[in-house]
């Protein structure tokens, strides 16, 4: 049995945190490229849509 100390403890916390807010940066990064593309390739298709989303 691993018994683990209080600093042990907050620093396997402190990079499960990590861990965690980077795969969310990597999932909101990768939907605003979508939209992003999505935007671009019908650009001249919506230009309403684009006036109004800036």
């Amino acid at each position: 049995m691993l018994i683990l100390s209080e600093d042990d403890f907050f620093c396997e916390i402190v990079h499960e945190t990590h861990d965690d807010i980077t795969a969310l940066e990597e999932g909101i990064r990768t939907l605003l490229e979508i939209i992003n593309s999505a935007l671009c390739a019908n650009l001249r298709n919506n230009p309403h849509l684009i006036y109004t989303l800036l």
